[in-house]
């Protein structure tokens, strides 16, 4: 990267699934679920299962999308000193979820590759991206936003 380059943005945004590179995070409808969250994994917990289950989603996926919030929620406490915020929404074919702390991911591609086994962290935004449909990161200085998407029923196989 050249010296141009590097000074154009303070934002980075990294995308896992359909539409690799085309980050476009959503902005949430009026009728959203918040939690602001800072100690409580299993409130965290409790709020995104009560959400997934009203979004219709088999058994298996809200296991899924609970543990990929989980993971998430759990990187602020571990990676910041204030409260995080979980932002819950439906569409017509998908749950959303939205991650936003005041951390700032500088690793480049994060949770791209498979974590070393020696157990030094760097799971959750790994197991996100496995669990989920589409997982976009837009982090800067001011703070991190992960928005994870997983459809309400489940890609027919072909």
């Amino acid at each position: 990267m050249n010296a141009d380059n590097r000074h154009r943005s303070t934002q980075s945004c990294f995308v896992a699934g359909p539409g690799h590179g085309d980050c476009v995070l959503v902005t949430p409808p009026d009728d959203v679920q918040v939690l602001r969250y800072r100690a409580d994994l299993a409130a965290v917990r409790g709020f995104t299962a009560a959400a997934a289950r009203q979004a219709g989603l088999l058994p298996r996926r809200v296991t899924d999308f609970v543990l990929a919030v989980s993971e998430l929620a759990a990187n602020t406490l571990a990676h910041t000193q204030g409260p995080g915020t979980l932002i819950v929404w439906l569409t017509e074919h998908e749950l959303i979820g939205q991650v936003r702390d005041t951390g700032h991911i500088t690793r480049p591609d994060p949770g791209q590759g498979r974590p070393d086994a020696a157990g030094n962290g760097g799971y959750g935004l790994w197991l996100a991206r496995q669990l989920c449909d589409r997982v976009q990161i837009r982090t800067g200085p001011g703070g991190t936003l992960i928005e994870i998407r997983m459809r309400r029923w489940p890609a027919p196989v072909t």
